[in-house]
């Protein structure tokens, strides 16, 4: 489980989305463990109200609500570049099927 933070307001976590904190949010959210992003709906049948997921994963904070909160991209693809460098877009996907915000990430070989 890996966090970059990018900005003061802005962090990669494990590779599958970058989240941009809201001016209103207080910057301390990122210390205050992993946001637990999973419910009844979402885990469904499966869901036991007394699963233990923070032996495994530390911490879990509530979640942040979306546009409201926070922005999210998610991890749409990965392509690896002739020069060894890693490129990753993510995307937040616009609610009106329009407007979608795009964000290239390139890791670069450290060779």
């Amino acid at each position: 489980m890996y966090r970059w933070q990018f900005t003061d307001r802005m962090m990669l976590s494990n590779g599958f989305s970058i989240v941009r904190l809201k001016e209103h949010i207080d910057l301390g959210i990122w210390q205050t463990g992993l946001e637990k992003t999973w419910n009844l709906i979402t885990d469904g049948p499966a869901y036991r109200e007394d699963r233990v997921f923070e032996h495994k994963l530390s911490r879990l904070r509530p979640d942040l609500k979306e546009d409201e909160d926070k922005e999210s991209y998610r991890l749409e693809n990965s392509y690896i570049q002739e020069d060894g460098s890693v490129q990753q877009i993510y995307i937040k996907r616009g609610s009106d099927g329009r407007n979608d915000r795009v964000l290239e990430l390139i890791w670069l070989d450290a060779e």
